[in-house]
């Protein structure tokens, strides 16, 4: 790490070191970890985790068959690469991780927030409803707020409720990811990332870490986790099968 590389907290680094721990070690070196699992998430050939100083790859025993990864180890991440689209290969996306750096989990945590923001109870189920409806099934499905998530905050303007954020615990870890959506009319105005950093506070207070992601080409996204005050960690990117 570089001096001036961001502190992120240690629950972070933790889990995405256990995350790439499991499997048999193909390469390892200070930038390239490269592992072949037989449990790799089923439907995936491959996950790769590309950090500013490292890249974390795994792939799956057929995959590391099929690019002769054991008779014929690559040296470098470049080379991984040029023999993925040697044996037309494909990435499919790839997921923008963000997380509160030490510094900002406790500037947050000394935040305060005004009352039109709140959480939002099964005695909202007809508000939640009547916002969802008020955003087009596309929307919907990227912001991925649910009325039964972990927590839900909610902020209101005229007593209409304008933005949401969810989150729910990532898999078995103590990370919350988190979704957010703004009312159509409202947007651009601030609203998406208070509901953030209000949930994000909440999550902070009962001992979770928030986590933002998104995909690289949405734009608006990517800039809200920054201006929330998030800090980029790494990409997340995959092969899937058949593709």
């Amino acid at each position: 790490m570089q001096a001036s590389d961001p502190v992120f907290p240690a629950v972070i680094t933790r889990h995405w070191e256990e995350e790439y721990q499991h499997g048999h070690v193909l390469v390892t070196q200070p930038a390239l970890r490269l592992m072949c699992r037989t449990d790799l998430e089923e439907g995936y050939d491959a996950m790769w985790l590309r950090m500013a100083q490292e890249d974390r790859i795994q792939v799956t025993d057929d995959l590391a068959r099929q690019l002769r990864l054991q008779q014929n180890p690559v040296l470098s991440r470049n080379e991984f690469l040029a023999r993925i689209a040697q044996n037309g290969l494909h990435w499919s996306h790839a997921d923008q991780f963000f997380y509160l750096t030490t510094q900002a989990e406790s500037v947050l945590l000394n935040s305060t927030f005004p009352d039109y923001v709140r959480t939002l109870t099964a005695a909202d189920e007809a508000i939640f409803t009547r916002f969802c409806a008020e955003n087009n099934e596309d929307d919907l499905d990227i912001a991925g707020v649910e009325p039964d998530h972990h927590l839900v905050y909610g902020v209101f303007k005229n007593k209409q409720l304008v933005a949401v954020a969810s989150a729910y615990p990532w898999e078995t870890s103590r990370l919350m990811d988190i979704g957010v959506l703004t009312h159509p009319g409202y947007r651009k105005q601030g609203f998406a990332s208070l509901a953030v950093r209000a949930l994000s506070h909440a999550a902070l207070q009962a001992g979770f870490t928030p986590q933002y992601r998104c995909q690289l080409n949405n734009a608006p996204s990517l800039a809200l986790a920054e201006h929330s005050g998030f800090t980029p960690f790494a990409q997340w990117n995959f092969i899937i099968k058949g593709i």
